[in-house]
């Protein structure tokens, strides 16, 4: 399906065609002859609309527009951003969207402080840059707050599926995602925290190459609270010694940038807890999945321990 996919982006057939990862979406680097580059995507069937994929480019030119360096998408030879691929022998269909090939690689781990500063700033940027926008009127996103975070309707997936779970430890998930329902219901989601968020801004997911640094996969955009950006990048060290310093790290070079209030710090952890329970919804989603059977064992692990500290601390 990628191989003839590209034709349509202008790419010849016999390019080099590379799988780099397959999780929601199928992402394929494709090397022309021609010295031509670029990273097809294959959406998931269902996870996003065509309007919606749409959107996706539109905020990420919009960030361009503010300075931030974003890839630039790649529209097939007749003019469109977002085709439709179909597997003539299962009929399966995708969405496929081409992005202009960036070159780098993520920050480096010898410096993590610095790191989570930088992504920090990073951050600010984009939610600074959404809050300003007046964005198309056909521009559509999914929304991620209380209800679609995490839980049975889930965005990503419920946990209570997660076969790996003892009825205890479901429990106790349960008990830590009441208190996060209570304590989201009373932060709200006024526009001063609640906007246009990257969705996914790990480390993982910027690009450095030299001094320049390009933010990518923004296949998780939405509406959602600002600090769930932070939980995003927060949420594998959750239940380590680095948390706190890393989480400080991340607060400075938001600071450097827009203002982050002191009822908003006190709502981190929940916005990690958040996370943590919507990826284990995530496993459930995908049980076979390479990642999922790679580190199942250590996400529930990790999930529990969270938790159980999360509810001792309310």
């Amino acid at each position: 399906m990628a191989r003839r996919t590209s034709t349509a982006f202008g790419i010849e057939p016999a390019s080099r065609l590379t799988l780099l990862g397959y999780r929601e979406n199928a992402v394929f680097r494709l090397d022309g002859a021609n010295g031509d580059r670029v990273a097809l995507r294959l959406h998931q069937p269902g996870l996003h609309t065509r309007s919606e994929i749409a959107s996706e480019f539109a905020f990420m030119k919009r960030l361009r527009s503010c300075g931030l360096e974003t890839p630039r998408e790649r529209c097939s030879m007749s003019g469109e951003s977002v085709i439709e691929a179909c597997d003539p022998e299962t009929g399966e269909a995708r969405y496929a969207t081409a992005l202009e090939w960036v070159d780098g690689h993520v920050p480096s781990s010898s410096n993590m402080i610095e790191a989570y500063r930088q992504v920090g700033a990073i951050a600010a940027k984009i939610h600074l840059a959404g809050q300003d926008w007046e964005r198309p009127s056909n521009f559509s996103r999914w929304t991620i707050n209380a209800d679609t975070g995490f839980g049975e309707t889930g965005l990503w997936g419920d946990y209570h599926r997660v076969d790996k779970l003892a009825l205890a430890q479901i429990t106790l998930l349960d008990r830590a995602g009441d208190l996060v329902l209570a304590r989201l219901k009373n932060f709200g989601e006024t526009s001063d925290r609640f906007g246009l968020i990257h969705g996914d801004l790990m480390l993982e997911n910027l690009l450095v190459a030299e001094r320049q640094v390009t933010i990518i996969d923004f296949d998780d955009c939405g509406f959602g609270w600002y600090l769930y950006d932070l939980a995003t990048a927060l949420f594998a060290h959750a239940s380590s010694d680095t948390y706190v310093p890393l989480r400080d790290a991340w607060i400075e070079g938001y600071r450097r940038h827009r203002a982050l209030g002191h009822d908003e710090i006190a709502m981190i952890d929940t916005f990690t807890m958040m996370r943590v329970l919507g990826l284990m919804g995530w496993q459930a989603r995908f049980p076979n999945h390479p990642v999922t059977r790679e580190l199942g064992d250590w996400m529930v692990g990790h999930a529990v321990a969270y938790a159980a500290a999360y509810v001792g601390r309310s």
